[in-house]
């Protein structure tokens, strides 16, 4: 039976943007209310969960989830649970496992074993919404922190939006305070569809496709992965190629520290030209890394 709109209603973002069931394959995504110049700023959104912890599956970071997840108000409760969750067959299999060894709680309560497994289950499902939907703080190695807004869009190897997750100043390190900014990286057009790029920025199309599916569960159909276009696969091969000339390009500039005075005016204005083409590809592709190095 197909969906009605009632049952998958538009979700108002801010003034930019909305997010809308595109589909079963795509499920919810961010579409634009009207044109949006670029450099606009599309979406901010405040934390509703942040863990300061490497592995988001540990122990550890299970318990800080649960505990945060316990105090949030039903309506945050409510936008939490209604997001994606992705649970590879290898966490099934560890999942069932754990159920299995999973027993009462001793006290002559029959049915305590199987209220401790859908306890855990419960817990665990939280944590993998977690680790599906959150962002990397920008500076930190283990900050983490999900945003229920901004968790809406979806991927693309070539977004039309970036974003950047910080934490304000004198949050002193409390991950729960880290803010979520989205914004636009060229004109988007009214009713299109707005994209961030979630990560393995400079991976050719095949490991691309690879890691995210590993990652996130999804084979990324966006126009610098597309083999079955109008265009053959044309802008996806060029799209490869530009990024190995970009990572030669790194490469080479990176062994350079100053310029040579033997170069001539033609060799200068061409090494130019060739930065400009390499921060180009980087907006692309959202890496923020290639433009600060730039």
């Amino acid at each position: 039976m197909a969906s009605s709109d009632n049952d998958n209603p538009s979700i108002p973002l801010s003034e930019w943007c909305e997010a809308r069931y595109l589909g079963k394959n795509r499920g919810y995504g961010v579409v634009a209310l009207k044109d949006i110049p670029e450099s606009t700023t599309i979406l901010t959104d405040n934390a509703l969960i942040g863990i300061d912890e490497a592995d988001t599956m540990s122990r550890r970071a299970r318990r800080w989830i649960k505990r945060q997840y316990a105090a949030l108000p039903d309506e945050q409760k409510r936008r939490f649970d209604a997001l994606h969750c992705f649970i590879s067959d290898e966490a099934r299999i560890e999942v069932e496992l754990k159920l299995r060894h999973i027993t009462g709680d001793g006290d002559g309560d029959s049915d305590g074993g199987a209220r401790a497994r859908a306890r855990y289950l419960r817990n665990y499902e939280r944590a993998h919404t977690f680790a599906t939907n959150c962002f990397d703080v920008a500076t930190s190695n283990t900050q983490a922190a999900l945003f229920a807004d901004a968790s809406r869009f979806n991927h693309a190897c070539r977004p039309s939006a970036e974003y950047d997750v910080r934490l304000p100043v004198g949050a002193q390190g409390d991950v729960g305070q880290a803010r979520w900014e989205a914004w636009a990286v060229r004109n988007i057009e009214a009713g299109e569809e707005i994209t961030i790029n979630y990560s393995f920025r400079n991976k050719q199309r095949a490991e691309r496709q690879g890691l995210l599916l590993k990652t996130w569960g999804f084979t990324c159909t966006c126009s610098v992965c597309d083999l079955e276009g109008a265009d053959q696969g044309a802008e996806s091969r060029k799209f490869d190629a530009d990024l190995r000339n970009l990572d030669s390009d790194m490469a080479e500039w990176d062994r350079i520290s100053y310029v040579f005075r033997g170069w001539n005016n033609g060799e200068v204005n061409e090494r130019l030209e060739r930065l400009d083409t390499r921060i180009d590809l980087a907006r692309d592709v959202g890496n923020q890394e290639i433009l600060w190095k730039s």
